[in-house]
């Protein structure tokens, strides 16, 4: 008993018996009052009720920020505890076991600093809202902490720098902490936030005072030494514990306002959910008493729904028997030229052109019937379809024309899909009536594929013929290719109905600087989507 009253009462008679509090000024009064300790005495009763409170709350709640927060506390106590005047008895044992040389006091602030972080992190939820910033919080609280310990274990190797090591360290902690802060006041959002940076501002004002107490000498304000560091230090630290016990209570309070209005959600969904197995209840009474009404009224439904699947069905069915009979139209023209060409050679006793013209009929032919039931084809295929049928009317016409493919990415060939003999129609009305009636000494049509965009492809039929204008003038002329690109222009529109990659094409007339006819180019623009 008499250790304890020791520890209580002894600063307090550090004062004159004849203490007259009257007698003294502001200043002599707040001298005397440092002195003698009492605030640190208050402050330490002060954070040894609050950190039992939280340690408390802790064993109750198992949350990380309780634990967090409440060592901060206990350290600021062992602090306070180290700093207190006149001790005996059990506190003064206390201080010389933990305290020899002042080895104790940078570790335990350090570490209580280190704790604070912690707590920030929990408090803000900064791992939810900004993980650079956690990250940079975390690895700075291991820096302290590996810091600490190494003070404690090496102090009487650091002691002639101590003051060196402490002032270099007190430098980067401020503008850390200064660059953490405005970092928190500008990108995080929290309802505890105001709380939080007042405290942390109490914190830190404290403890640059603190600083600036115990480091310089020559500050011309004699008032200022009056207060020692110390009692900077724990009153920065209380009003911290002030607002930061503010912040926890809000955010118990949040707690709790969530938690009601999730307690309320769930008892209006349970209310909810009672309600509509009452409705369910009575809907199953009604569906029992009109069964036969309601197995009437499903058939009917299933029936509309199978008549809506047939239509669609019938519609697609319809779609690709139509874009099959129009591919069809077109071949009963490729074989009656070629079969005269062929019987037109065999005739006139050319046996050997002949049977070429027969060998690439007959490949032509293959390629016709394997592609007759394809909806689409790759390039690959077509420019070989293509490329025969120039074989079949160059060697019936007497290599009157050249032709030539240029193809940017061969890769592309198999990759895009179009309607077979897409490019019939436009080749052969090239050859037909464009080079054919041409009087050019070189006759050429360029068949060329390259990539426009990303999603692009262009494809070009060119010829240097006579032009549709002068074409246009023969009339069998006009009236055949009119019937070929209306059926190109059917096919591709069915085509695009049918598949999610479009095609369009467009004739462009090809003419010099005098706007003579230099011949025409058939661009198809393929979008692969």
């Amino acid at each position: 008993m008499q250790k304890i009253i020791n520890l209580l009462f002894i600063p307090w008679l550090q004062v004159p018996k004849r203490f007259d509090p009257t007698s003294l000024s502001i200043e002599e009064m707040i001298e005397a009052i440092s002195l003698s300790d009492a605030f640190g005495i208050f402050f330490s009763g002060a954070t040894a009720i609050m950190t039992v409170f939280i340690f408390l709350v802790y064993l109750k709640n198992k949350e990380k920020i309780y634990l967090y927060y409440g060592s901060f506390l206990f350290f600021m106590l062992i602090y306070s505890l180290l700093f207190i005047q006149g001790s005996s008895g059990l506190l003064y044992d206390f201080q010389q076991f933990i305290n020899p040389n002042n080895r104790s006091i940078e570790p335990v602030t350090i570490l209580s600093f280190s704790f604070y972080t912690l707590f920030c992190i929990e408090l803000l939820d900064l791992f939810e809202q900004d993980k650079r910033l956690y990250r940079n919080l975390k690895i700075w609280t291991i820096i302290n902490v590996v810091y600490s310990i190494l003070y404690f274990v090496f102090y009487d190797f650091f002691f002639p720098i101590r003051h060196t090591i402490y002032d270099i360290m007190r430098v980067f902690i401020f503008s850390l902490s200064f660059y953490h802060l405005l970092w928190i006041h500008l990108k995080i959002e929290s309802p505890v936030k105001n709380y939080f940076l007042y405290g942390s501002i109490a914190y830190f004002i404290g403890s640059v005072l603190a600083v600036f107490r115990f480091a310089i000498d020559s500050i011309p304000f004699p008032f200022f030494y009056k207060i020692t560091d110390s009692t900077y230090f724990e009153l920065g630290i209380f009003f911290e514990i002030l607002f930061f016990a503010l912040a926890l209570g809000d955010r118990m309070y949040l707690l709790h306002l969530e938690k009601e209005k999730t307690s309320k959600k769930l008892i209006e969904q349970l209310s909810i959910n009672a309600e509509i197995k009452e409705r369910e209840n009575k809907i199953l009474q009604e569906k029992v008493k009109e069964k036969v009404a309601e197995v009437s009224a499903a058939q009917i439904k299933l029936q509309k729904e199978e008549k809506i699947r047939l239509e669609a069905e019938f519609e697609k069915n319809l779609t690709q028997a139509e874009m099959l009979a129009r591919r069809l139209q077109i071949n009963p023209h490729f074989l009656f030229n070629s079969l005269n060409a062929i019987k037109y050679l065999i005739q006139s006793k050319n046996s050997e052109k002949a049977i070429k013209y027969l060998v690439i009929f007959s490949q032509f032919m293959r390629q016709i019937l394997s592609t007759s039931e394809k909806n689409t084809i790759n390039l690959k295929l077509e420019f070989d379809v293509i490329e025969n049928f120039l074989e079949l009317e160059k060697n019936r016409f007497g290599q009157e024309f050249t032709y030539h493919f240029h193809i940017e990415n061969r890769s592309l060939l198999n990759d895009i899909y179009v309607p077979p003999l897409m490019l019939q129609p436009f080749v052969e009305n090239a050859i037909w009536h464009g080079l054919l009636v041409s009087q050019n000494e070189e006759k050429r049509i360029d068949i060329s594929i390259f990539t426009k965009s990303k999603n692009e492809i262009i494809l070009r039929i060119d010829d240097n013929g006579i032009g549709r204008e002068n074409a246009s003038l023969q009339t069998k002329a006009k009236v055949h290719k009119s019937l070929g690109i209306s059926l190109t222009k059917d096919r591709i529109k069915l085509y695009n109905q049918t598949y999610k990659s479009k095609i369009k094409f467009n004739i462009i007339d090809k003419k010099d600087a005098k706007g003579v006819s230099k011949g025409t180019c058939v661009e198809f623009i393929i979008e692969n989507r």
